[in-house]
C-alpha cells in the first residue's frame, strides 16, 4: 500500500520538475538512522517524533487524511490491544502486566498508554516490565506469539498492516480496547 503511494506521489513530483526523485521506496533502515539522513528526501513519522526528538532534523509538509474506522480526517484513533484469551477487560485490570511498546519516541505507540496509566501508577510504575517491539506490526506478532502482553496502536496502522499482510490473523489472536477521542495524525516531514 506505501509503495503504491509512494509511485503515484514520486510521478507527480517528477511531473512537476523534480529531480532525482527514487522510484521506489527504501526498507529496512531503522528510523534513527533513516530521519537522520541528510539526504532524506520524504518519509512518514508520528508527529510528536516531529515536535520533540527530530524538530531540528524533520519539517512536516503534509498530514494524511484516514477513512478507518475510528479516524476523522487527520485524527487516528489510538487503541489498546490485548489477546482474546487475555481475562482483563479494562486497562485498570492490566497493572503489574507486561506491556509492548513499538518504541519510546512514538505517540502511538507508547505515549497514549503512559498518559492512560500515569494517574494509576505507582511511583512511576504501573506495568511490570516495558517490552519494546521497533514497530507496530513486530508488537502484533509478539501479541501472537506470547500470551503476556498489552500494546497500544493506531487504528490507522493495523487498518493498512490488515490490508497488506495477509497472515495478520488480528480476530483470532486479539481484541481491541479503543481509547477515548482521536488524536493528531502521523505526518509527512522532509530532511530540513
Amino acid at each position: 500500500m506505501l509503495d503504491e503511494f509512494w509511485s503515484c506521489l514520486a510521478q507527480n513530483l517528477k511531473r512537476e520538475g523534480i529531480t532525482n526523485i527514487p522510484s521506489r521506496l527504501e526498507h529496512g533502515f531503522p528510523v534513527r538512522s533513516l530521519w537522520n539522513d541528510p539526504a532524506l528526501l520524504f518519509t512518514q513519522c508520528c508527529g510528536y517524533d516531529v515536535v520533540n526528538r527530530y524538530i531540528e532534523l524533520l519539517a512536516p509538509i503534509a498530514v494524511p487524511h484516514f477513512s478507518a474506522p475510528g479516524c476523522s480526517g487527520p485524527e487516528y484513533s489510538s487503541f489498546i490491544v490485548v489477546r482474546d484469551d487475555n481475562p482483563a477487560t479494562d486497562i485498570f485490570e492490566m497493572r503489574e502486566s507486561v506491556a509492548v511498546i513499538n518504541g519510546p519516541e512514538s505517540h502511538s505507540g507508547m505515549s497514549a498508554l503512559r498518559h492512560l496509566v500515569a494517574s494509576r501508577s505507582k511511583g512511576g510504575k504501573f506495568f511490570s516490565k516495558i517490552m519494546v517491539s521497533g514497530s507496530h506490526c513486530s508488537s502484533m506478532d509478539i501479541h501472537r506469539e506470547w500470551k503476556g502482553g498489552y500494546s497500544t496502536n493506531r487504528l490507522c496502522d493495523l487498518c493498512i498492516t490488515r490490508k497488506a499482510s495477509a497472515p495478520f490473523d488480528f480476530g483470532a489472536a486479539c481484541t481491541w480496547h479503543n481509547l477515548p477521542g482521536a488524536r493528531p495524525a502521523v505526518c509527512y516531514p522532509q530532511g530540513r
